[in-house]
């Protein structure tokens, strides 16, 4: 149903598809992930696709809007710095202008990190947070419901990939907990229990 209304707001469906799974993810990790994809889309509903894909501005920062886009912008640019340096590559990797919905793309990033044994650690406004493929573990600030709702603010966010051996989380641990189904506030639903508002 997420994916459908993503798509519905012009998303690709491989985006649309994404944008669903990663609010999945969150979920089966105590994250308000429905509602985190519901902000984005509500946030960019006015924006044209090309508004929202990934960019470089005059000073070589990585601007992105779309999550999706801008954690398949930071994996690219990973795997390009693995190839040169070899695995002394830089860790940090820095997006400005978005995305709107860090959680979301940090779902994603999570997904790819896991195939190499890694984790990612958010940070974006007071919030960091490490998601991994058994927990989420927030380190400061409130998480929930922190989309930047500015599309087009020109707010950091900053992605570490860490290894997980030996990784001991510190802050609020939410632990992986497969969810069988999830919940859409009453509001967002019409009399046929289909998403509406977006």
């Amino acid at each position: 149903m997420l994916a459908q209304v993503a798509q519905a707001s012009g998303h690709s469906a491989e985006i649309a598809d994404a944008l669903a799974q990663s609010a999945w993810w969150l979920e089966n990790r105590g994250l308000g992930g429905v509602a985190e994809v519901i902000a984005y889309l509500e946030a960019t509903r006015d924006a044209r696709p090309a508004e929202l894909g990934a960019r470089r501005d005059d000073y070589g920062a990585l601007r992105c809007i779309c999550p999706i886009t801008a954690a398949a912008s930071v994996m690219a640019e990973r795997e390009a710095a693995l190839i040169e340096e070899g695995e002394d590559a830089p860790v940090d990797y820095g997006l400005f202008g978005g995305p709107a919905s860090p959680l979301v793309m940090g779902a994603m990033l999570a997904f790819y990190g896991d195939e190499q044994g890694q984790l990612v650690r958010l940070r974006f406004g007071d919030c960091q947070v490490v998601l991994a493929k058994d927990f989420a573990c927030v380190e400061a600030g409130d998480v929930q419901g922190a989309a930047q709702l500015d599309a087009r603010a020109a707010l950091p966010t900053d992605v570490e990939f860490l290894p997980l051996a030996g990784f001991a989380p510190e802050g609020k641990v939410l632990p992986y907990a497969k969810r069988m189904t999830l919940s859409v506030p009453s509001s967002w639903l019409d009399d046929n229990a289909q998403l509406t508002g977006v």
